[in-house]
């Protein structure tokens, strides 16, 4: 019964706008936007005279002591989400009557209308653009340096982030991406390395961030050696590329086993492979990296030697390059094997990134990449927080294969 009158329900009010649509033709998002607020500053103006009636003591028209007497209203203009408001604000002949309403409806129009510059500066757009779209949308009185006020109120959550201890992870995976950043007079390419873990239930969780100059060791070191301040403990292992500075600084800061990225090696072979071989080195060359253990990955190198050696001598060499750094995930649990092997885990997180800085086209102050990293991350941790990463199978290892 309760799904009919739902149905009942959904199917009137779809009537109701298709006759409106009708009536009202092209203009009806435009009409019934007015009609709506419209609706509201009639609410909003009866509940100011009944504030007055109150602090008052007597209604309107009604001769009951000494005064104040009402002297009218005067019109006001209120910034709001739905564009703004003309509200009648009740005036007193002597004045002494301050609405705590109206006072409160603008604090509370002002910090909705400061989330979404917040938000709308963060989904990319800049400061000066976000400012003019908020004032022709809700009529507040907004320039490009109120909008990074607004924006600078997320620092001392930020700073609150960066000294919160780290979660016990199991693998940790380290990368970096080079972005354009404006400091003072001057841009310059600053390298943000990122730290993202995986623990032993498969959950990710950001770990932490820094700003160089580039990757170097000390870079790298420094980022670690801040994760570790923050309560990082002995991880099984670190995942990145075969970068020499990451490696160098999760040997002396870490001094764990450092697994190297496979898809990376196999891109950069497979490139220098004629298109009418790809197909069968890629498959022998997954034989190796993608099999059901250390021992069946030597057979397949070994067969991939047999097959190649003698057409790509030096591909051949390279894929059997630091065959163990490329094959220590087989001494993790093998449900965590699909983890391990490569880095697309902190990969796709650098790509949401990569995705927030690329519609502003310009170049970021420092404070605003801490910005806008640490929103990124906040949301992909939401997302993060309800699905835990897939486990690996023998079955799904050998159709890889």
């Amino acid at each position: 019964m309760k799904k009919i009158h739902l149905a009942i329900r959904s199917a009137a009010r779809d009537h109701v706008q298709t006759v409106l649509q009708e009536a009202l033709g092209s203009d009806f998002q435009s009409v019934a936007g007015d009609l709506f607020r419209t609706e509201i500053e009639g609410m909003l103006d009866h509940a100011l005279q009944a504030e007055l009636a109150t602090f008052l003591g007597r209604t309107t028209y009604e001769r009951k002591g000494k005064g104040p007497w009402r002297n009218g209203s005067k019109t006001v203009a209120l910034p709001s989400p739905l564009g703004p408001l003309s509200i009648e604000k009740p005036v007193l002949r002597k004045g002494g009557f301050n609405s705590s309403l109206l006072t409160m409806l603008r604090c509370g129009m002002n910090h909705a209308i400061e989330v979404i510059c917040q938000r709308t500066w963060l989904r990319g757009m800049s400061t000066r653009a976000v400012a003019s779209e908020m004032r022709e949308l809700t009529g507040a009185k907004l320039s490009a340096s109120d909008i990074s006020v607004m924006t600078d109120k997320l620092l001392p959550a930020i700073d609150q982030w960066r000294s919160q201890p780290v979660p016990t992870v199991e693998i940790l995976y380290l990368d970096a991406l080079y972005v354009p950043v404006r400091r003072g007079g001057e841009t310059s390419k600053q390298a943000v390395l990122v730290a993202i873990g995986v623990d032993a239930n498969r959950m990710r969780h950001f770990m932490g961030w820094l700003v160089g100059d580039s990757e170097s060791t000390e870079s790298w070191s420094a980022l670690l050696n801040d994760l570790k301040e923050r309560g990082l403990g002995r991880v099984a292992l670190a995942v990145s590329d075969a970068h020499k500075a990451i490696r160098a600084a999760v040997k002396n800061c870490l001094g764990v086993d450092h697994q190297l990225c496979v898809i990376h090696k196999m891109r950069a072979i497979l490139s220098q492979v004629q298109r009418v071989d790809q197909k069968a080195f890629s498959e022998d060359f997954k034989a190796i990296f993608w099999a059901d253990g250390r021992h069946s990955a030597r057979i397949g190198l070994a067969k991939l030697r047999t097959t190649w050696e003698r057409k790509y001598p030096k591909l051949v060499a390279k894929a059997g390059d630091e065959f163990d750094d490329f094959t220590r995930f087989f001494d993790m649990p093998q449900a965590m094997w699909g983890l391990c092997r490569c880095s697309n885990t902190i990969e796709r997180f650098i790509e949401e990134i990569r995705r927030r800085l690329d519609p502003a086209r310009i170049a970021v102050a420092d404070k605003s990449l801490d910005k806008i990293i640490h929103t990124v991350a906040t949301e992909q941790q939401k997302r993060w927080d309800r699905q835990k990463l897939p486990s690996t199978h023998i079955s799904r290892l050998r159709k890889a294969a």
